[in-house]
């Protein structure tokens, strides 16, 4: 097992010389050749492959030189982490709007579309969210912790009669839907494709996982505690849509099923 020293010293060495590991991922290029696809000195190289090849990231033979497995591994997890750190960064505004304890992963950020309220747009996360609601051709799973569409239940009683649709309510929001539109409730609440969950332990944003035709997407809607929406965050990413389900289904373990919600 590598010791915490010498995993700094190859991640900083990987970090340095990034762009070597990258020219020599699959192929054997000479070191004239790396110089001048890179602008290094031959002596800068030299020192490199010195030191990549001491690290076991590099092989140098007479042909060229190529990143090993191990370097080629390196190479593609240090730039997923500094993609992640640019998604992270990008979006931070957003993010910062969540709790110091939200259990949230940087994956569900990778290729997605974050929408926010803007100027000339204040409704841009809302038509994002019903765009992905009327992708479903299968199975809708909600957790909502608070609405700040007021047409949220009229979408869930729409979707609900065409496709299996479960959703994870908080408590209070239970109460509150029950004493504020009875009739509305009572009537998704009939639905035979609608399910129908309570929780008093979800996070503070919403989570939504559909089916579609070209598989699982999802969101995460992020709200202020004066139930402003403040956006809205979707993806069809494969580890974006496992996490999100597999988010959902931890949720919904720890919810309890409503016979009714009228």
């Amino acid at each position: 097992m590598s010791s915490d020293s010498d995993v700094e010293a190859v991640l900083d060495l990987v970090a340095k010389r990034i762009d070597v590991l990258r020219l020599l991922d699959g192929e054997r290029v000479r070191k004239r050749t790396i110089a001048e696809e890179l602008d290094y000195s031959r002596s800068t190289v030299n020192r490199t492959i010195t030191a990549l090849t001491d690290a076991g990231l590099v092989d140098d033979a007479p042909g060229g030189c190529q990143a090993t497995v191990v370097g080629s591994l390196l190479a593609e997890q240090y730039d997923a982490y500094v993609r992640g750190v640019a998604d992270v960064l990008t979006h931070r505004q957003l993010l910062a709007s969540f709790p110091l304890d939200a259990e949230f992963s940087p994956k569900v950020l990778a290729d997605a579309e974050v929408s926010v309220p803007r100027g000339s747009s204040p409704y841009e996360p809302y038509h994002a969210i019903e765009a992905l609601l009327e992708r479903a051709s299968g199975q809708v799973r909600v957790y909502v912790p608070t609405f700040t569409n007021p047409r949220g239940i009229e979408l869930a009683t729409r979707l609900s009669a065409e496709f299996d649709v479960e959703i994870i309510f908080d408590r209070e929001l239970v109460r509150e839907l029950r004493s504020d539109i009875p009739d509305e409730v009572e009537t998704l609440s009939q639905l035979e494709k609608f399910t129908g969950y309570e929780t008093t332990d979800g996070p503070d944003y919403s989570l939504i996982v559909v089916d579609t035709e070209s598989g699982a997407e999802g969101a995460v809607i992020v709200h202020s505690t004066e139930r402003e929406l403040l956006g809205c965050i979707v993806t069809g990413a494969p580890d974006a849509t496992r996490w999100l389900e597999q988010r959902y289904s931890d949720i919904r373990a720890e919810s309890e099923r409503l016979d009714t919600l009228p």
